[in-house]
């Protein structure tokens, strides 16, 4: 192989470790602003307070905290999936939006 086929194939191998990261942020933030959501969805214990609002409220910080925790771990199940993530992910986040729309539809429609 000549230089410029090398430097060909290390550009595509950064490349595919760029592309599975991505899938893998996406897919695991999402997971976890989902659980993150799901959680929040329960409300105060009896007794409790309401949750507030704004910028500091629990809502806003659980989500935050549920996404960039499920992004990290994404991109670790990436890095530890190697080449056959890309199939994995994909298939996953096609699984997650899918059931997102079935939901979305189901409370819109209900």
């Amino acid at each position: 192989m000549t230089k410029n086929t090398n430097e060909l194939l290390d550009r595509d191998e950064q490349t595919a470790g760029r592309l599975r990261r991505g899938l893998g942020w996406l897919l695991g933030g999402l997971v976890g602003l989902g659980i993150a959501l799901l959680v929040a969805e329960q409300g105060p214990a009896e007794g409790e307070s309401g949750s507030g609002a704004g910028p500091f409220s629990p809502l806003a910080i659980t989500s935050f905290v549920g996404f960039a925790v499920g992004a990290y771990a994404g991109m670790w199940a990436a890095d530890r999936l190697g080449e056959r993530s890309v199939q994995v992910l994909s298939l996953l986040i096609g699984v997650l939006l899918s059931i997102a729309l079935l939901l979305w539809t189901a409370w819109r429609f209900h």
